[in-house]
């Protein structure tokens, strides 16, 4: 449901879409919203969940009306502020769109919450919230390189390179959002090095709450 100002306020949610920007929603009477929030929200005929960035009082300037949100999935946030932070941070170093890191890094979405939004008429009786469709992407991998690491590694950059020189080698985002700087740090002096290995197919599963 949209509805025009006045509204109890305002918060911008990161969705799991293939956009880099946030997204305006009203805040639903009686229920407190903080960042790092994950709610369900409708977008565009489809319906998902989202993460709350931030709060604001008044609506971006321009926008005559604005959707509520539709339920909240936890009591409390999921991303605490200072990881929230973080992998905001590091979505913006990437260019990755902040709501498809977020889901990424997000625990599963609770059952109970599913059902209760289906209860109240927000998403029909078999219906869930479903991920992206198919698609074949090439995936970065990291591996060993051929440089030597730097003479004074940091902990983080040693852990960095025993994780690569365990496994081989595996995904750059699998490691992208979590040690940004010493990843870069390695790149850099060519201890590890990045390329493209191969294309997957990925598939991701609706969630029905059952």
């Amino acid at each position: 449901m949209s509805e025009l100002f006045p509204s109890p306020g305002f918060v911008d949610v990161a969705l799991p879409v293939p956009l880099r920007r946030l997204f305006t929603y009203r805040m639903p009477e009686g229920v407190p919203l903080e960042p790092g929030m994950r709610v369900a929200v409708p977008f565009h005929g489809r319906k998902l969940p989202g993460i709350v960035v931030a709060i604001r009082e008044t609506p971006p300037e321009g926008v005559t009306r604005i959707h509520s949100v539709a339920g909240l999935f936890e009591p409390e946030p999921v991303f605490p502020p200072e990881l929230l932070s973080f992998l905001d941070e590091a979505a913006r170093y990437y260019f990755h769109p902040l709501g498809e890191v977020l889901r990424a890094a997000a625990p599963a979405l609770p059952t109970g919450a599913v059902r209760a939004l289906r209860k109240k008429g927000f998403l029909a009786k078999d219906e869930g919230f479903v991920g992206r469709a198919v698609k074949e992407r090439t995936v970065e991998w990291v591996e060993r390189g051929d440089g030597p690491p730097p003479t004074r590694p940091g902990q983080r950059q040693r852990e960095v390179l025993e994780l690569v020189e365990t496994r081989t080698r595996l995904p750059l985002e699998e490691l992208a959002f979590f040690v940004v700087i010493p990843l870069c740090a390695l790149l850099t002096h060519g201890a590890v090095s990045s390329r493209p290995w191969e294309r997957l197919r990925l598939r991701r599963a609706p969630t029905t709450g059952r």
